[in-house]
Formats: structure tokens, sequence, C-alpha cells
């Protein structure tokens, strides 16, 4: 189902979806230079991380992870390099807040990610 997020509803039914707190939208917006990696799958990957306990070479078996390598996950938890852009260094910051302050909206976001 699409969403019209304009107005904050289901586009079909016209139904209200749940609202994620500015940060989260934040974070979602941010795009790095690399096409394999995004805002989204940032705040992902560290909170299969943090949150459900998973290392690196367990996340790459997960639906994030696919496609990606085992050292850009690494790099993932470990803040990015010296290589990364702004964007993917201030969408590590905007996750790592949103882990210690807002945890419940990552559960939101996140929580209909099957982990086998």
């Amino acid at each position: 189902m699409s969403i019209n997020y304009k107005f904050n509803q289901y586009r079909i039914s016209g139904e209200q979806t749940e609202a994620w707190s500015p940060m989260a939208y934040r974070l979602i917006s941010k795009n790095s230079a690399s096409e394999h990696i995004n805002g989204f799958k940032v705040g992902h990957i560290l909170y299969q991380h943090h949150v459900k306990g998973l290392a690196a070479k367990e996340i790459r078996k997960t639906p994030v992870g696919y496609g990606l390598s085992t050292n850009l996950i690494k790099s993932v938890l470990k803040g990015f390099g010296s290589q990364s852009g702004i964007e993917s260094k201030e969408a590590y910051e905007i996750a790592m807040y949103m882990l210690e302050c807002e945890p419940e909206t990552l559960e939101k976001m996140y929580r209909l990610t099957i982990i086998k």
C-alpha cells in the first residue's frame, strides 16, 4: 500500500498511518555517495546490531544486508571511515541519537523486518 506523505494516510483506504518522529524523517532522507547505502539502511544496520545483537556477518544474511559486503557493514558499525561523505556521517549520528533517545521510534520503523 502506498502512503500519501503530505497527509500521512494510506492512498487507497484513507486511514491514518503511524507518524514517526522528526529525527526519523531526517534519517531516512539522508543519501550517501554510495549507491548501496542510505540513511534508512544505516539506521537499520545499527538497529540490528545494537538492539537485536547481530554481528556484521549475521546482518549480511538479513534482507537489509543483501548485496552489501561485510566490510561495508563493519564500517557502518564503526561510524564510517574518512572516505565516507557528510550524509553518511550525519545518518550515523542521527541513528545513534535515536538508539539512545528514541528507541521506540526505531522499533516502529524496523519492526516489520523478518530476521531468521
